[in-house]
């Protein structure tokens, strides 16, 4: 639609993700009774801007929604927008990655996504379970997001090797970890980058990346306005470089005051598919223009 907030939603290259959410809750600690609905969660999508180059000028897909799927009507939705239920100023890029969907508390509802945009920036939203309200008051309906990390020079000096893209789902594994990390328990989000729509592209050096989440309760917003308080944005200066650097079990010291590490792919690869992760192993593809 022209306007609206669907007005954010460019091609569709965001798969929606069926899932089951809670929208409400009743009673006291004692008795509650919950609200679920079946709902689509799905990322803005692609904007057709960026054929040309990474750096144009976009207009649409900058939005994360959740519709419910029986009614198709929207239930919830977050971009840089004022009418949006959580106005974030730097969700300004499309999201044409699926979704990541978590359930934390393991209670069969889903309560926390992961997106990551073209550009490399990762937002993390813990969902409230008061979705009801903000259907019909505009409100964050107790979700709060943050950005967790840039991986990608958005500067208007950027070197054109630093501009790295992100165009699938990254992977989300809860790690218990006593030897390579400070803190043992964190969520690792696993992902890597490369220019989807030009395939064919060179000179961008890019990259793997596991970056550790090390907040696993809820994020909290004092002022309710769905805006983390405590908002830590990572770059690369807080990850460990492990392109040219093998960690042991008797050589941890450069990882375990990090947030994650990173290695370079070999050059002109590009990462264009969802990886996965199987018993302790990450395995995803990899694209090489000249073969």
């Amino acid at each position: 639609t022209a306007t609206g907030p669907f007005s954010k939603l460019g091609q569709t290259w965001s798969k929606p993700k069926i899932v089951k959410l809670i929208t409400g809750v009743s009673g006291n600690n004692n008795n509650q009774t919950f609200v679920t609905k079946h709902a689509l969660i799905f990322g803005g999508g692609y904007d057709a801007a960026l054929d040309s180059s990474i750096d144009a000028a976009t207009t649409s897909g900058n939005a994360i929604y959740i519709v419910d799927a029986d009614t198709g009507a929207l239930i919830w939705w977050m971009s840089n927008d004022t009418n949006a239920n959580i106005n974030h100023p730097e969700m300004k890029y499309p999201i044409a990655s699926d979704i990541t969907v978590i359930d934390s508390d393991r209670n069969g509802s889903v309560d926390r996504l992961y997106a990551t945009d073209v550009r490399g920036q990762i937002f993390r939203v813990d969902l409230g379970d008061d979705l009801d309200s903000a259907t019909s008051n505009g409100s964050p309906g107790g979700s709060v997001a943050e950005r967790v990390a840039v991986i990608s020079d958005l500067s208007n000096t950027a070197l054109a090797q630093d501009k790295r893209s992100v165009f699938y789902e990254s992977d989300v594994v809860f790690i218990e970890d006593n030897v390579y990390s400070a803190t043992s328990e964190y969520s690792l989000i696993l992902t890597q980058t490369g220019y989807r729509p030009s395939p064919l592209k060179t000179g961008v050096q890019d990259r793997f990346y596991a970056i550790r989440d090390y907040v696993t309760g809820n994020l909290e917003s004092a002022d309710n306005d769905g805006i983390a308080d405590t908002e830590r944005v990572l770059t690369d200066t807080d990850f460990a470089d492990l392109s040219t650097t093998t960690i042991t079990s008797s050589n941890t010291s450069s990882l375990t005051s990090k947030y994650g590490y990173y290695f370079d792919l070999p050059a002109n690869n590009k990462g264009i598919s969802k990886g996965l992760t199987f018993f302790d192993t990450y395995f995803c593809n990899v694209y090489v223009p000249e073969k």
